[in-house]
């Protein structure tokens, strides 16, 4: 299928792009070729700074979540890398837990390196997931965040003080969302119509 004809366009660090469209005209499809998950048959793309924690991050709908502790959930995915000990990192952890509006999680597990029993899909709620994820983000702070619908349990307060800080954080966003209220946080809009068609325009600031 045609996902996008004739597109040819550069995201360049501080110049957030926002993808909207009527659902099944390609917008997580383009995410995932963006993402190197799926090739494309025709045209390229071609990525100037690496996928992992620091380069490129994806931040899905349903965020993945890792067996272990509290603190597992945050620096994923650099468990492998991380002191066994416990780190300087503490204060860090704790703030971005509090930016994202998860300090009550600290008493709910027993504390950052405490085991839990539990599935963590079981025992948050959608919107507890996505600020979790947010928490991982602000702590990880890669150059490019891809959200794709990450924010769409959220409230539009909540969502716009997620987008706040991932902005102040120096990360350059490329989003997937519905709601008018992003589009004062990004540069660029691009709408999927589908059939290959699209239209990009400069978001004016007021």
């Amino acid at each position: 299928n045609l996902l996008i004809k004739d597109l040819s366009m550069k995201v360049t660090q501080g110049n957030n792009l926002l993808i909207t469209g009527n659902t099944g005209t390609g917008k997580t499809s383009l995410l995932r070729i963006l993402g190197g998950l799926w090739k494309c048959k025709q045209g390229e793309v071609q990525m100037l700074t690496s996928f992992g924690p620091h380069g490129v991050v994806i931040i899905p709908q349903r965020p993945f979540f890792t067996d272990g502790t509290l603190r597992e959930q945050i620096i994923y995915p650099l468990k492998e890398i991380y002191p066994d000990s416990g780190s300087v990192d503490d204060d860090r952890i704790l703030r971005f837990l509090e930016l994202a509006g998860l300090s009550d999680l600290l008493m709910r597990t027993g504390g950052l390196d405490q085991p839990v029993d539990w599935n963590w899909y079981d025992i948050l709620s959608p919107g507890e997931m996505q600020r979790l994820s947010f928490a991982r983000l602000f702590y990880l702070q890669p150059q490019y965040a891809v959200l794709d619908e990450a924010t769409s349990a959220l409230t539009e307060d909540v969502e716009n003080e997620m987008y706040r800080i991932c902005i102040q954080l120096g990360m350059t966003l490329v989003s997937v969302g519905h709601r008018k209220s992003l589009e004062k946080f990004h540069s660029w809009i691009l709408k999927l119509y589908g059939e290959g068609k699209w239209e990009l325009t400069r978001i004016e600031k007021p």
